[in-house]
């Protein structure tokens, strides 16, 4: 499953699919056991989950097996976050769950839910902050209200009902009555907490600690009384009252106290982790695990393998997963190196995106709104020093100037997104925003990209997409100005114009079947859709015959890709279109008339690419080549 080319790596390092495919079957290893209709769907699709073909059984997870999460290290934007969603998404359409997340305070979960949940951890260093959630005692409603004295009386009262309510709720116990009152010159509140002695002392310590911590920033600190002791009357007070069955937490306060504060935050154990004990699946991401403090990692790492913690902590069934930076072998920050103790608990693996990957995946996710050739550059130019990543050694770029990564890159896709758009509804070149877009990609990947985009955006709309789409559109093609561009493919120049070319073909290709005036019309027809579909790979063929075969397959593998994306032919006529038997047949019978016609080269090696790479496994079973047809009259 995995592809790990240096046997002297340390790391297993896996393409974000990769990565998916491993948690996948964990996933499903984790939650079978808990529903017989979730337990048949999962064998059902063994072979998917697997990844491998003739697998018809998942085990379950034993009780007696440890639970190991994975740990996924990686630079920025290779997808470390995207992967628990991916997966838990992909897990929820195999086994017929409702896919939830940031669900509604109100929200009652069903049987058939699955709760996911991703918890940022960047720079939290207590550990209780890792709920992820802050619950704000702020002093005023604005930023300029924060500023102004507040009122620390009952600011200690507000604060100890709600983190009591907070944490009673988190570790299942029962707050079973709130009473207001004043003692002399004091505001009261004493809040009642049941349950089990061992978690009701855990709970109020914690609070304890966390309001008196808080209180030193307000300029007023807080006494602690023991029971029976009579309040300070002119300071704060915090008393334990204890009894049979749980215990009482008394906060008093003279109210004429106060600071001033900017605001108080305090990231309090979420009640997302409560709601997680309410479902019988659900996971939780913990992000940024490096940027993290030791201790709280630590914490992390009992409540993934026990989903509890200290006896408090209890998540239910829920499944654990981490992720983080690499530090300074990307340039970003982590707060320190992991531990043995902490390498030995969890399944690690270093998530590296490629160019190739990186490329295809912009082309499936842009496929209807287009990638502003974005994909096609960087599959392209990614392997040249400093395009898809930083250069190393002494052409690393500085820390705090743009630079190239999977993030970045897309982030100036979306910058000049919107310049593409601008340019086609006014039926122009975008090469009259060529400044614009210069700049918007200088800001977000870096100058040495920046020049070299532009120089590749402008060679594809003025040569390269002009060719494609007069090929496409009339069934005609410029040969000699072709020709002239692709010379004898020995000169560099020529094999860059091939690349491109390619690339414009596959894409006129799929604006013409999905996107196209005669796509729309023909729309509720499906024999109209098979003829476009076949005479458009006939004329795609054509060009395809010109280039040389590397080019062709990776056209054909971008035609693949996008066409998977498309989820609709048009904008408005409501029809789908999907990988499948019928379009793969129309699309061999183009290929078929271009074989009849005489435009390959080298007709049987152009069959075995074609078959290779439009087959695939995008379907049970390989298609044969549809036998060559006397030519169709062009319209």
């Amino acid at each position: 499953m995995s592809t790990n080319d240096t046997a002297n790596d340390p790391f297993v390092n896996l393409t974000s699919d990769q990565a998916r495919q491993f948690l996948l079957l964990d996933i499903a290893r984790r939650f079978k056991g808990i529903d017989p209709e979730v337990d048949a769907r999962i064998d059902a699709h063994a072979e998917q989950i697997s990844g491998r073909q003739g697998i018809k059984f998942i085990p379950a997870t034993s009780k007696s097996e440890p639970r190991v999460p994975m740990y996924m290290e990686g630079e920025p934007g290779v997808g470390k976050t995207a992967i628990p969603r991916s997966a838990a998404q992909e897990f929820c359409r195999i086994a017929g769950l409702n896919y939830v997340e940031n669900p509604p305070d109100n929200y009652q979960f069903g049987p058939k839910d699955f709760y996911f949940v991703t918890v940022n951890l960047s720079g939290k260093n207590n550990t209780m902050d890792i709920g992820g959630l802050p619950s704000k005692g702020e002093m005023g409603g604005t930023q300029s209200q924060r500023s102004r004295a507040s009122d620390a009386c009952e600011w200690l009262l507000a604060e100890t009902e709600s983190r009591l309510r907070a944490l009673g709720g988190f570790t299942k116990l029962n707050i079973s009555s709130v009473d207001r009152f004043e003692k002399g010159g004091l505001e009261a509140v004493e809040v009642t907490v049941l349950g089990e002695s061992d978690r009701v002392d855990a709970v109020l310590q914690t609070v304890i600690r966390q309001l008196s911590q808080e209180s030193k920033k307000l300029g007023a600190g807080i006494t602690l009384a023991t029971d029976g002791q009579e309040p300070a009357s002119d300071r704060l007070t915090l008393q334990v009252k204890k009894g049979a069955t749980g215990a009482r937490l008394a906060a008093y306060a003279p109210v004429g106290i106060s600071a001033d504060a900017e605001y108080v935050a305090e990231m309090l154990p979420n009640r997302r982790f409560a709601m997680a004990g309410k479902v019988r699946f659900s996971l939780f991401n913990f992000d940024d695990v490096a940027n993290a403090s030791e201790s709280v990692r630590n914490v992390l790492l009992e409540v993934a393998q026990s989903n509890r913690y200290s006896g408090v902590m209890d998540i239910g069934n829920a499944f654990v997963t981490l992720s983080g930076n690499m530090g300074a072998e990307d340039n970003t920050n982590t707060q320190s190196e992991q531990s043995d103790a902490e390498v030995t608990r969890v399944f690690k693996v270093r998530v590296r995106d490629t160019p190739g990957a990186w490329a295809r995946r912009m082309a499936v996710k842009y496929s209807e709104s287009g990638d502003c050739l974005f994909s096609a550059f960087v599959h392209k130019y990614g392997h040249d020093d400093g395009v898809f990543r930083d250069s190393i050694g002494d052409g690393r770029t500085a820390r705090g100037i743009p630079k190239p990564n999977s993030r970045s890159l897309e982030n100036a896709l979306a910058k000049v997104s919107p310049y593409f758009m601008m340019a086609k509804d006014a039926g122009i070149s975008p090469t009259v925003f060529s400044d614009e877009i210069e700049t918007m990609v200088k800001g977000t990947v870096g100058p040495n990209v920046s020049s070299r985009y532009r120089a590749f955006m402008q060679s594809m709309l003025t040569e390269a997409i002009p060719l494609a789409d007069q090929l496409l559109k009339t069934g005609d093609v410029n040969k000699e100005r072709v020709d002239k561009h692709l010379g004898s493919g020995a000169r560099s120049s020529e094999q860059d114009f091939g690349f491109r070319f390619g690339a414009a073909l596959a894409d006129a290709y799929i604006d013409r079947i999905a996107f196209s005036d005669e796509a729309r019309a023909g729309a509720t027809d499906e024999s109209s859709t098979r003829e476009l579909i076949a005479d458009s790979m006939d004329r795609l063929s054509t060009g395809l015959a010109m280039v040389e075969p590397a080019t062709m397959n990776y056209a054909l593998s971008r035609v693949m890709a996008r066409m998977g994306g498309v989820e609709r032919l048009g904008s408005d006529d409501g029809s789908t279109i999907s990988l499948n038997p019928s379009v793969h047949l129309s699309m061999a019978e183009g290929f078929a008339r271009s074989v009849s016609r005489n435009v390959w080269p080298d007709p049987k090696k152009a069959e075995t690419d074609f078959l290779s790479i439009v087959a695939g496994t995008n379907f049970a079973g390989t298609p044969k080549a549809a036998k060559p047809v006397k030519n169709k009259p062009r319209p």
